[in-house]
């Protein structure tokens, strides 16, 4: 069960006390009281002066009278927190049915019964026409009672837990924010702790559990400074912490928590009430998960039976306890029972949530699963497609309206997308006879791969066009916090800024504001299919798209991580699938360089005929064998290929790989690296760049002053007579303490480069030494457009592997954000670097990915990085390299070039003047770095070290 309990029902009635109060007990006298006692948590003697009011108000003034509807509607309210929904459902009913008669619809009384019934209609699983009075009736109390009123918490908050367990996560977290916001410090800690909670249980179903342990762990504590720890609310929370644990799969730890809990909620909670069906619920399934079967069985019939009694019959808790009971008896090969059972759960969940719901989509991948062990194969494959149809709605419905942060934690959340599209993928593995399969899983990734990284760019593109100021507005805010945050994840954790977490989450909500607000980046959106890929294919041209998933077996996940490709061409009827090698196959290849790191590159981008006999190391030839040879004879008449890499294929530079002794694979096809081929859907016919222009960086100084021993250690050096070929970066070695040192070669390379730029007509602006500062990169971009050339000679860094608070280790190499382990070292790093403070009003030297992304390189034609590593980056699932590849392609730019290790100084040097001899003499960029790593091949056809380390990206 993924579902969490949410803790708040209906909290609010109305009072209408402004009369005056005599000696007798008046209608109006027992109105007031009966507020005071519900606020007061006395709800016996609520309860009894609600049914002596109602009395009342039937023998003063009538069925027909404003307050006999609000007597209906506070026994109304009085049964809702008593959990009798049903009995309050039909006091709501009766009180909306006569507002509708004698009051305005925007009535306070007329709407405060519309909200009252929604949250009841919540409670009994009744969500659509929940939602439909929630809409209406939000929007109607904020413009009556504004947004700071008490009661608009308690409604606010509501509205938001029916959107938690109808997936919209986007929308209810910030109304859970804002609710939290007006509760603290107007009512008591028991109210706030049910409010934490709620906010918790949506960040646990985003997947964003850094923040909901957060939560939980404010929860807990108020808990217990509050003397709550025996309240249902408190058993409720750590059922919530359970169901986390299970999420993460710790399923021990999940069911002792659950057992902490258990006294608590068959004590107090009751086993008439929902709360209590949902415990048993993930209770019974802990025990299947921790072996104890029978008992999970024993517990899941009681569950269904206490549901069927109290629940209508279409609730949607009932259909998941039928499912994970299903599920326990498929372990017990008792497949006929789990069919009828799960049949019946899929359609109550269809009937009141619908298909893009995501237990729905558990249920169908469940069915998928169930069908293939029963042998039902074609079965199989419908319901898998069903699914994954499903899952493209949801991401098509939600994800535009997520940050990028929160889409990179919901598609890898467990029992989410991720998990669904692995399970249709092992189907489509073992059985290539349903080309159909193969097709729903490639239309998936052309959706799901990289779409953080897609939307961001988009949603980007929209808003810096945008003339809208409301738009206008809240991207400036968006920038200054992103700026903020920017300096924040470059110092350890203990370092940070108090308001680091409230402004973290500031930025994510400004940056889900934007894109709902945004109408640009609306339509922009477009969904992709492999028909649309293959559309824009010409006859002689082929579309790889690369994948990896976690491989699941018939019975269940495996530690198997497969490799494979989808092959598509102009022809096929659908993208034929082809298995490649499980990753484990790779990795041997990449442990061997990082222990021989020279002569493990050279053997590996190298035809075996050139490896001395008797050498261990994979050679070219085996590299070739597990990631291309098994489709190539798929690729006969083909001239150009556009490749999307994935995972570890992320570091191979496919372009150099050797086909023969004589030829690259760059030489037998010309290849273009895409992050995803749906790019070819959206690909435009080349246009002339903004301006001419080309900015250079190199002979960079990274002490803050320099010194005498430094200039000792600067060659003289006549700029106008370089040859392009004297010298490049050396190899250095970056410990992370000790700084940076100065490359003489990186400023030979920069001058070479600008007298070829010059020769060709472009202006160039060359920034070297102290000149080379981070303030004058960040300038890029925003008052003209960003130059069509931005060449970058220094050092660059990537830390894949965050160890804070080691000895010795730099806060950006110990960063929890990817985003900051990769980056450049520009002018006066060093201290920084070192750890010293930076004087105020200046930038520190490091530019790091993450500030890279937030600038705007639209205009740029080509990025080259000529640094160590600059290609490098985490890995995150299908969302590819998070690190300076990530940060250029977000920022704007067309085409990178950028390296994959450390690469030496005279061949980088001499590869960089020959692509730009190539590209400026009147070649397209893809055939400018074709022809230069050609040439470079022959040149040192047994050391590929020395060139093959360059890439280009578009």
């Amino acid at each position: 069960m993924k579902r969490l309990l949410t803790f708040l029902s209906a909290l609010c009635f109305s009072c209408f006390a402004d009369a005056q109060v005599d000696t007798l007990m008046s209608w109006q006298e027992m109105d007031s009281l009966l507020t005071h006692y519900y606020f007061q948590g006395d709800i016996p003697k609520a309860w009894e002066l609600a049914e002596m009011e109602l009395a009342k108000a039937g023998q003063i003034y009538g069925e027909k009278h404003r307050n006999y509807l609000t007597s209906l509607n506070n026994n109304g309210s009085i049964q809702h927190i008593l959990g009798e929904y049903k009995k309050a459902r039909i006091f709501y009913e009766e009180a909306l049915a006569g507002a509708k008669e004698i009051l305005d619809e925007d009535d306070p009384l007329a709407v405060e019964i519309m909200l009252n019934l929604a949250a009841a209609y919540d409670n009994l699983g009744e969500v659509v026409p929940a939602l439909a009075l929630f809409e209406s009736g939000i929007a109607k109390f904020r413009a009556l009672h504004g947004e700071d009123d008490l009661t608009y918490a308690y409604h606010l908050n509501n509205f938001a837990s029916l959107c938690t367990r109808m997936g919209q996560y986007q929308r209810a977290i910030p109304m859970f924010l804002r609710s939290l916001e007006i509760l603290q410090g107007a009512v008591g800690a028991e109210w706030v702790f049910q409010a934490l909670g709620n906010l918790f249980s949506c960040y646990s179903l985003t997947g964003q559990y850094e923040y909901a342990i957060r939560k939980s762990g404010e929860a807990l504590a108020l808990a217990e400074d509050a003397g709550l720890t025996g309240t249902p609310g408190y058993a409720i929370l750590l059922y919530n912490v359970a169901s986390l644990y299970h999420n993460l799969g710790e399923y021990q730890q999940a069911l002792e928590i659950m057992d902490k809990s258990r006294s608590l909620m068959e004590g107090q909670v009751g086993e008439d009430l929902t709360e209590y069906c949902h415990w048993l619920n993930l209770y019974a399934l802990l025990l299947a998960e921790n072996g104890r079967t029978q008992e999970s069985i024993h517990r899941f019939e009681t569950a269904i039976k206490l549901a069927e009694g109290n629940l209508e019959a279409g609730h949607s808790l009932l259909a998941s306890m039928k499912n994970n009971l299903a599920l326990v008896l498929v372990s017990e090969k008792r497949y006929a029972e789990a069919l009828e059972i799960q049949e019946n759960a899929l359609e109550i969940l269809k009937n009141q949530k619908g298909a893009a719901y995501p237990e729905y989509i558990e249920i169908l991948a469940d069915m998928a699963d169930l069908h293939e062990k029963m042998g039902g194969d074609s079965l199989s494959s419908a319901f898998h497609r069903q699914a994954t149809g499903s899952v493209i709605d949801r991401i098509d419905n939600q994800f535009d309206h997520l940050s990028e942060q929160e889409q990179v934690a919901l598609s890898q959340r467990p029992y989410n997308i991720a998990d669904r599209l692995n399970k249709h993928q092992s189907f489509v593995v073992r059985h290539p006879e349903h080309p159909e399969a193969a097709a729903s899983c490639f239309d998936a990734l052309l959706i799901g791969k990289g779409i953080a990284f897609g939307n961001r760019k988009r949603l980007l593109n929209a808003v810096r066009k945008s003339e809208d100021p409301t738009v206008s507005k809240v991207y400036r805010e968006w920038e200054r916090t992103g700026l903020f945050l920017s300096a924040e994840y470059q110092k350890r954790v203990v370092e940070r800024s108090p308001d680091f977490d409230s402004l973290e989450f500031r930025a994510n909500v400004l940056e889900s504001e934007l894109a709902r607000i945004s109408q640009e980046f609306k339509e922009a959106r477009q969904l992709v299919s492999w028909q649309d890929v293959q559309a824009r294919l010409q006859a002689d041209e082929a579309a790889i798209e690369f994948a990896h998933f976690r491989y699941y077996s018939r019975d269940g996940r495996t530690d198997s991580t497969l490799y494979f490709a989808y092959i598509l061409r102009k022809d096929y009827n659908a993208p034929r699938l082809v298995y490649l090698f499980e990753e484990r196959e790779l990795e041997k290849s990449f442990e061997a360089v990082s222990e021989n790191r020279k002569e493990s590159l050279n053997n590996l981008y190298a035809f075996r005929g050139l490896i001395p006999e008797g050498a261990k190391m994979p050679s070219g030839e085996d590299f070739l064998r597990l990631v291309w040879l098994p489709f190539d004879s798929l690729l006969q008449g083909v001239r150009r290929v556009y490749l999307s890499p994935s995972g570890l294929l992320h570091r191979v530079n496919f372009a150099g790989l050797p086909f023969s002794k004589r030829e690259m694979l760059a030489g037998r096809y010309e290849l273009h690296v895409l992050g995803s081929t749906r790019q070819l859907v959206f690909r435009k016919e080349a246009s002339a760049p903004p301006v001419n222009e080309a900015l250079l960086f190199g002979g960079i100084r990274y002490d803050r002053d320099t010194t005498a021993e430094s200039m000792v250690n600067e060659p003289d050096i006549d700029k106008g007579k370089l040859s392009a070929t004297t010298v490049g970066i050396p190899f250095v070695t970056r410990s992370g303490a000790t700084g940076f040192d100065y490359l003489e070669g990186t400023l030979q390379e920069v001058l070479a480069i600008r007298e070829t730029l010059d020769e060709a007509g472009i202006k160039v602006e060359l920034l070297e030494g102290k000149k080379g500062t981070e303030e004058a990169f960040r300038q890029i971009g925003k008052t003209a457009p960003s130059p069509r050339i931005l060449h970058i000679a220094t050092h660059g860094y990537f830390y894949s592997d965050p160890k804070s608070g080691e000895e010795g280790q730099s806060a950006i190499a110990g960063s929890d954000h990817p985003m900051i382990r990769s980056g450049l070292l520009l002018a006066g790093a060093n201290p920084a670097w070192r750890g010293e403070p930076t004087p105020p009003g200046r930038e520190d030297g490091i530019l790091t990915a993450y500030e890279i992304s937030q600038m705007d390189l639209s205009g740029t034609e080509l990025v080259v990085l000529s640094a160590c590593e600059t290609g490098l980056g985490d890995i995150e699932g299908n969302e590819g390299v998070f690190g300076l590849q990530r940060a250029f392609k977000i920022a704007g730019a067309k085409y990178l070039i950028m390296s994959l290790w450390s690469i030496a100084d005279e061949e980088t040097a001499e590869f960089m003047a020959t692509f730009y001899r190539q590209w400026l003499g009147g070649k397209s960029i893809h055939a400018a770095f074709r022809d230069t790593q050609q040439a470079m091949r022959a040149g040192y056809p047994e050391e590929p070290y020395l060139w093959a380390a360059f890439i280009l990206v578009e």
